[in-house]
C-alpha cells in the first residue's frame, strides 16, 4: 500500500482526488491509532522500512510535533538543520554534507559558533553562486517572512541541474498562500491571525512563529525565481510508516 504521485498545479490534484482510494489508507492509519491512546509524553513504536538506514526499523509515533520521488543525491548538499538525528545520519553517508541552524541576525551566515554549529540565514547564505548540487529544507520555510527571497537565494547557490527538495505546512485545497503574520520594517511583528508556534530545537521553551501556510501559488513563486521543473509530490506509505494524509514534498530543479 504505497502512494507517490506528482502534481504541477491544483487542477491536476483535484482531478486525481476524485478517484483517490482514501479509505484504505485511512483504515490502516486508524488501526494503528486504535492501538495507541495519545496522552502527554506517551508514544508507541510502529515497524517499517527506513530508507536512510536501508533496513527494517521501528518508528516512534508520538504527538510532540503534531501541530506540524526521490532526490538525486549529489556530492555537495546543504541541509538547513544540524541538531537532528536525520542530519547526523546523512552526515555519515555524504562526505560533503553541510548542516546549519539559524541563530539570529547577530551572527553572520557561515559563522561557526562555539558549540560547533554553523549559522546560515536562508535569505542571505554564505555560499558562492552555483556551488551546490542539492538543498534540503524540512519545515523551515514557513518561519521566514521573506520566503520568496529564500527561494531566490536557493536558486542562486544551486548549480545547473541542482535540486531544491523541501517541506513546509501546505494547504493542498487552497490556491493562495495564507499569510498569518508580517515582519515590519521596525522589527516588530504584525499578526494577521492568531499566532501558531512550532517546535524549535534551538529555542524549545518558546518555539518559533509560523508566518505562512503555503498554497499552490508557491509553485509559481519557484518558477518566478528561475526553477525550470517544479512539482508537488504526495507520498503515503504503509511500509515506511508515513500515515495520515499524504505527505507533500516540494521539488524544484534549476
Amino acid at each position: 500500500m504505497e502512494l507517490s504521485i506528482s502534481f504541477t498545479n491544483i487542477d491536476s490534484y483535484l482531478e486525481w482526488k476524485i478517484g483517490d482510494n482514501l479509505l484504505a489508507r485511512f483504515e490502516h492509519h486508524q488501526d494503528i491509532l486504535n492501538k495507541w491512546s495519545p496522552r502527554p509524553n506517551s508514544s508507541t513504536e510502529v515497524s517499517g522500512w527506513c530508507d536512510v538506514c536501508a533496513s527494517e526499523s521501528f518508528f516512534l509515533l508520538d504527538d510532540l510535533y503534531s501541530d506540524k520521488s526521490q532526490i538525486p543525491w549529489q556530492p555537495n548538499i546543504w541541509i538547513s538543520e544540524q541538531t537532528t538525528p536525520y542530519y547526523r545520519t546523512l552526515a555519515t553517508k555524504y562526505e560533503n554534507l553541510i548542516g546549519s541552524e539559524y541563530f539570529g541576525a547577530k551572527y553572520k551566515s557561515g559563522e561557526i559558533l562555539e558549540n560547533g554549529m554553523r549559522n546560515e540565514d536562508c535569505t542571505d547564505t554564505s555560499f558562492d553562486t552555483e556551488t551546490l548540487d542539492g538543498v534540503l529544507s524540512f519545515d523551515v520555510m514557513e518561519h521566514f517572512p521573506q520566503y520568496e527571497t529564500a527561494i531566490k537565494e536557493t536558486f542562486r547557490i544551486l548549480r545547473h541541474g541542482g535540486v531544491f527538495f523541501w517541506t513546509a505546512p501546505f494547504d493542498i485545497n487552497k490556491e493562495k498562500t495564507s499569510v498569518r503574520a508580517n515582519l515590519l520594517a521596525n522589527g516588530t511583528i504584525e499578526y494577521l491571525m492568531d499566532p501558531i508556534m512550532h517546535g524549535d530545537p534551538i529555542n524549545p521553551s518558546e518555539g518559533i512563529l509560523c508566518f505562512q501556510i503555503f498554497g499552490w501559488d508557491i509553485l509559481e513563486s519557484m518558477r518566478n525565481a528561475g526553477f525550470s521543473e517544479v512539482k508537488v509530490v504526495l507520498f503515503w506509505s504503509k511500509s515506511h510508516v508515513i500515515l495520515g494524509d499524504p505527505l507533500p514534498f516540494f521539488i524544484a530543479r534549476k
